[in-house]
């Protein structure tokens, strides 16, 4: 299950366009990585995990911000075209922080 959440194009497009509707909305990253988790698991998260995803979404961002054609080629996944108003680097790192979280079992699984 777990590599069918993180490698099928499917879900790696869902990601995207979660973490494109999460971009447009808010501006704030923290905004974003706690609307990204809320809207995934239901509940806010713990210090420990917002930290965790700040420190993800910041490598991923310097990532692909040395990396522009990886961006592209993670964006490209799926037949949803890209938005052209969002910006490449960040949607990338916040579409691998989506991943990370929608393949967590709050996020998979209701209790």
């Amino acid at each position: 299950q777990a590599l069918v959440l993180l490698d099928d194009p499917q879900f790696l497009e869902a990601y995207r366009m979660l973490a494109t509707n999460v971009i447009k909305t808010d501006a704030a990253v923290d905004a974003r990585l706690t609307k990204v988790f809320r809207l995934a698991t239901r509940r806010f998260p713990k210090p420990a995990e917002m930290t965790a995803m700040r420190d993800y979404y910041k490598a991923e961002l310097a990532r692909y911000g040395n990396d522009r054609k990886a961006a592209e080629k993670l964006l490209t996944i799926g037949v949803t075209p890209l938005d052209p108003r969002v910006d490449v680097t960040q949607l990338a790192a916040l579409t691998n922080v989506t991943t990370v979280v929608m393949n967590t079992p709050d996020a998979y699984s209701l209790r």
